[in-house]
C-alpha cells in the first residue's frame, strides 16, 4: 500500500511476483500502516493523514478488508473513524484472535475488536503515576502468544498490556486517554459490546532509543529493534536471549524473517529463528542467520549487505 492521491493497496503472490488482488483508492490520502490477519484472509489498515493536516484537523480511519471473497465488493467489510486526534501509526492483528487488532499512534493505544457486525475499540489509561516516571512517545505494538500485549516507546521502554475482565460499555462512551489520564470507555457501531478491556501492569527499559520493530517470531522470542542500530531477542518472560549490535548500518525501521525454517543445528545453538532480513534508514538491507550469534570477531556479527540504496 502507498499513500497520497491515486493509492492503491496490492496483495502479491510472494513466490510468482504477480498481483493478487488490487484495492484502488483505499482512502482519500492513501494508507498510513496495515496488516495481514494470520489465516491471511483479512487486512487491516490505517488510512493516512494529510500532510499539511494540524493537530485537530484531520480524520483518520481504521479499516477490515476482506481480500480472499469473490464477492463483488470494492469496499471494506468494516471501517471506523478514530475516536482521538492522534494520528495512529502501527496496526496488528493479534495472532491467536484476528478479530481483535492494536493500534497506536505517539499518545495513545487502541484495542479493537470486531466481532459480528460491530467495530469497536477503547483506550486504557495510563498515566505517569503509574510508574513513577515519564512515559515516552509510542512507537510500535503488538500481542504476544501467551494473549498479552507490548508496546514500544521513543525512550526504549516496553509496556506490557493485560487482560483485565470484560466490561460493557455503552457505544459512543469517551476513549481514555492513554497518556493523559481520564477515563476508559469505547465506541462502537451502535451497540453495546463485552470488551475484555487491558491494563498497563509493567513498563521495562529495554533499548537505548525509540523502538522502531516489535514483534514476535515462532510464538517463543520477542524481536525488538530501533534507533540503536541493534537487533535483540527476548523470551515471553523479557530475558534476553540473543543480541546483534555489531550491524553497523545505521537505525533500524524494519525486520522480517524467512518462511523457511532455522537451519541450525541444535547441538551448537539453543537460541534459532529463521534467517532474518534486516532494513534501516541509511537505506541499508541486511541478511542475518541466528548461528552470527556465536561468532567472537565484531566483523562476523554484522552480517551479508544485501542491498544499499540511497539514503536522504
Amino acid at each position: 500500500a502507498d499513500t497520497g492521491p491515486d493509492s492503491l493497496i496490492v496483495v502479491w503472490d510472494s513466490y510468482s511476483g504477480t498481483p493478487i488482488k488490487t484495492f484502488f483508492n483505499p482512502a482519500p490520502y492513501g494508507i498510513a500502516a496495515m496488516d495481514m490477519s494470520p489465516d491471511g484472509a483479512f487486512l487491516a489498515t490505517l488510512s493516512a493523514v494529510p500532510p499539511d493536516a494540524g493537530d485537530d484537523q484531520f480524520d483518520q480511519t481504521l479499516a477490515i478488508w476482506e481480500w480472499t471473497s469473490e464477492s463483488e465488493r470494492e469496499g471494506p467489510v468494516h471501517a471506523q473513524r478514530l475516536p482521538l486526534l492522534d494520528a495512529q501509526t502501527c496496526i496488528r492483528f493479534n495472532l491467536n484472535d484476528p478479530q481483535e487488532i492494536v493500534t497506536n499512534g505517539a499518545k495513545h493505544v487502541f484495542f479493537w475488536n470486531w466481532m459480528g457486525e460491530s467495530l469497536s475499540c477503547y483506550a486504557p489509561l495510563i498515566s505517569k503515576n503509574n510508574f513513577r516516571t515519564a512515559i515516552g512517545a509510542y512507537s510500535a505494538s503488538c500481542f504476544l502468544p501467551n494473549g498479552q500485549a507490548i508496546t514500544g516507546t521513543a525512550d526504549g521502554d516496553v509496556i506490557l498490556w493485560e487482560q483485565a475482565q470484560s466490561n460493557s460499555v455503552a457505544a459512543g462512551g469517551v476513549p481514555g486517554a492513554s497518556m493523559d489520564g481520564g477515563d476508559n470507555g469505547s465506541i462502537a457501531d451502535g451497540t453495546v459490546e463485552e470488551l475484555a478491556e487491558r491494563s498497563a501492569v509493567k513498563m521495562i527499559h529495554l533499548g537505548e532509543g525509540a523502538l522502531n520493530v516489535v514483534t514476535t517470531v515462532d510464538d517463543k522470542y520477542i524481536c525488538l529493534a530501533g534507533e540503536d542500530g541493534a537487533v535483540r531477542f527476548y523470551d515471553l518472560q523479557f530475558r534476553l536471549e540473543a543480541w546483534f549490535e555489531d550491524l553497523e548500518a545505521g537505525p533500524i525501521t524494519s525486520v522480517s524473517f524467512s518462511a523457511a525454517a532455522p537451519n541450525v543445528d541444535p547441538s551448537r545453538l539453543d537460541f534459532s529463528v529463521p534467517d532474518i532480513v534486516v532494513g534501516t534508514r541509511n537505506a541499508y538491507i541486511v541478511g542475518l542467520e541466528a548461528i552470527v550469534f556465536e561468532e567472537v570477531e565484531p566483523e562476523a556479527r554484522r552480517g551479508t549487505l544485501l542491498v544499499q540504496g540511497m539514503s536522504d
